[in-house]
């Protein structure tokens, strides 16, 4: 938790260092910070939401409660989401349960991921607002909140 939050904060430091170095040697304006900024916004959104995604998939594979129930039929299992900061992309374990004997990604559960979702669900909800005034196309690219 602490390495996500360091790592925020060092991202963050050294972007207003940059932004602040390319203003007063004339290479930058309001709109370069903004466009900066917005691409930093985005990158630590999904840093962070990987890290939490990391941390609940490594709290259901120590849990006694899962292991008494379910074996971990594959370890690493990639899935990618597109989300109002981008791409997505994260491991999780794929899950047998041994009394039905069936399978299950128990972390896509508890996150509420439907099995072949693509778009994550804030995002699909803005685009489908924004689709009421515009095109679809259009729509998809409004709702990227900060633009990249």
């Amino acid at each position: 938790m602490n390495n996500i939050i360091q790592l925020i904060a060092g991202k963050v430091k050294g972007e207003i260092e940059e932004n602040i170095i390319r203003v007063l040697e004339g290479e930058g304006n309001l709109d370069d910070i903004v466009d900066s900024v917005g691409e930093m916004v985005n990158d630590i959104g999904i840093k962070t939401i990987q890290a939490i995604i990391s941390e609940l998939n490594s709290i259901i594979k120590k849990s006694p409660e899962r292991s008494g129930k379910y074996h971990v039929h594959k370890g690493k299992v990639e899935r990618t989401l597109i989300t109002k900061f981008g791409e997505l992309e994260f491991e999780r374990a794929y899950y047998k349960n041994i009394n039905e004997n069936n399978y299950v990604y128990i972390l896509d559960e508890l996150l509420g991921i439907e099995k072949y979702e693509r778009v994550e669900g804030n995002l699909k909800g803005d685009i489908l607002d924004k689709s009421t005034d515009v095109s679809y196309k259009k729509a998809a690219e409004l709702s990227n909140t900060c633009g990249y």
